[in-house]
């Protein structure tokens, strides 16, 4: 048949036919060859692939063993915490008070206060990890023990002041984390070192719990604030409430608990001038004495005012003697009601000591006589304290006073007074609560265009505490005094320890102002 076909079939034909079997020859081979070259490319990719697979595999190794290595030092970490773990406790001394039974025996008193702390803690620990013995409780006590130890003494709680000092000494010896630390005279001194040392325990890890005594001061409550945590989340934190805690920490939520056997939980007699005298004085049947009430000497007067022990007596209130006094009795009583000092207390709710008016001369043997009391003195404006939105401090402006003489003159003083210093409390908050024991001048006078050059000079050092310092008495810098536009090269405040002290003109910009003896700020 094929023979047949070739012999019929025209020569046009079979080369048209040769044609057609070229051309798919043709795509075949093409087909072919685009076969082998995807082949090639594919072993190229293989290839790679094969190389790629195999660095994955030495790096997933060392991966793995890197990851082991961080979990072995995570762990180790971890380890190390909760060995290391430890509870604080932060104690507002001129305030939350030691109980009378402590205190009266300061050296017994001071170990059984300090073993009375130690089983409070571990009550309310019971059932966690933290109740363990092994978990140490480090205390600090901050406060003036000159002050206090007066005040206790006034109040008939101590015999002597030494007595605060000896109980001091002991509370720090009775065990090696426990410290009763003397901070001195000024209100600031307690307040920001319990601040300080509150940031420092709650930053560190290994602090799992710390207990704040610190509740009859409602001025803590804008540094607890930042230390909330969310809603249902244990916190840190544990309020200890001595006196009656101000509502403003309550407000914040945190748990509140007693030491019952440790602390004081109502203030001194008559420790507060204010609550004095707005509360009614009652003789000892309870009768309410108005003003101006004739009074016997030695009368006791139950809102803490007796005559006998020198407390005060109410502005226009008269005194007579008994009837029954004979002329040398009432010169003894005379002399008994001499007061020597009374008890304030300072805002923070600490205690401090000042003479008192006499009145030995009030109720003498030739009959009534009337108490005068001089008029107050003009109070001075309070001092205020502005922040920016970042909670940056902001200084009120300052110049360089253009009088030439008056500098010439405070640089003369300065000259004359080297290599000792002009002591800024003293010069420029017109208080200096070192007193004698300061090394700096205070003798020298200043006129008041020296004063301005000083308080200039003084604004250009950087305050160490840096833009968060809360003293109203601050008198240096929080940032540079020629923001917002300073624009000298290599000007200190840009390479202060706290980084660069340069505020713009809109961080210049005050958000919230505190009044000295406010408990709140006020937003602007």
């Amino acid at each position: 048949m094929a023979n047949h076909d070739l012999t019929s079939t025209s020569a046009r034909e079979l080369q048209a036919r040769f044609c057609q079997w070229s051309e798919l020859d043709k795509e075949r081979n093409e087909f072919i060859k685009t076969l082998l070259d995807r082949i090639s490319l594919n072993e190229v990719e293989l290839d790679r692939l094969k190389l790629d697979f195999e660095d994955q595999k030495k790096s997933r190794v060392q991966y793995q063993s890197e990851a082991l290595g961080l979990k072995r030092e995570l762990y180790e970490s971890a380890y190390r915490m909760n060995r290391d773990a430890y509870i604080a406790m932060l104690v507002d001394g001129d305030g939350a008070k030691f109980r009378d039974s402590l205190l009266q025996d300061p050296i017994s008193g001071a170990a059984e206060a300090a073993q009375n702390i130690k089983q409070h803690v571990r009550h309310h620990l019971m059932g966690t990890p933290l109740a363990n013995e092994d978990v140490p409780i480090v205390a600090r006590v901050f406060a003036n023990i000159r002050g206090l130890g007066n005040a206790l003494r006034l109040s008939g709680v101590v015999a002597s002041d030494d007595d605060m000092y000896t109980f001091a000494e002991h509370f720090t010896n009775s065990r090696a984390e426990f410290d009763f630390v003397n901070v001195g005279r000024g209100k600031e001194n307690a307040d920001s070192k319990i601040r300080r040392m509150l940031s420092h325990f709650y930053k560190d890890p290994r602090c799992k719990k710390i207990f704040f005594v610190a509740c009859h001061d409602g001025g803590y409550a804008h540094d607890l604030r930042e230390y909330m945590g969310p809603p249902g989340i244990e916190t840190r934190i544990v309020l200890v409430e001595t006196t009656p805690a101000e509502p403003a920490l309550r407000s914040l939520g945190f748990p509140i608990i007693r030491f019952e056997n440790v602390f004081r939980d109502v203030p001194l007699q008559n420790e507060s001038k204010l609550a004095i005298r707005n509360k009614p004085m009652t003789n000892s049947s309870g009768q309410i004495i108005a003003p101006g009430q004739i009074i016997a000497p030695g009368q006791n007067i139950v809102s803490g005012q007796n005559i006998a022990s020198g407390q005060g007596i109410t502005l226009g209130q008269r005194i007579a003697p008994a009837p029954s006094i004979t002329p040398a009795q009432s010169t003894t009583t005379a002399r008994s009601i001499t007061p020597a000092q009374s008890i304030t207390t300072t805002s923070n709710g600490g205690v401090s000591t000042e003479p008192s008016p006499t009145y030995s001369t009030a109720g003498g043997i030739t009959g009534y006589r009337n108490v005068t009391v001089k008029p107050a003195k003009p109070t001075r404006r309070a001092r205020v304290i502005e922040y920016n939105a970042d909670g940056l401090r902001i200084d009120p402006p300052v110049r360089l006073p253009a009088n030439k003489s008056a500098q010439d003159s405070y640089r003369r003083k300065c000259d004359s007074i080297s290599p000792r210093v002009f002591c800024n409390a003293f010069y420029l908050d017109k208080s200096c609560p070192r007193g004698n024991n300061c090394d700096k001048e205070h003798e020298l006078a200043l006129t008041a265009d020296e004063l301005a050059v000083y308080r200039f000079k003084a604004r250009t050092s950087v305050c160490y505490n840096g833009p968060g310092c809360d003293s109203y008495h601050c008198c240096i810098s929080h940032h540079c005094p020629q923001d917002p536009f300073c624009g000298r090269a290599g000007c200190k405040f840009g390479k202060s320890k706290f980084g660069d002290l340069h505020l713009s003109k809109e961080e210049m910009e005050p958000a919230t102002r505190w009044t000295e003896g406010s408990d709140y700020p006020v937003d602007l």
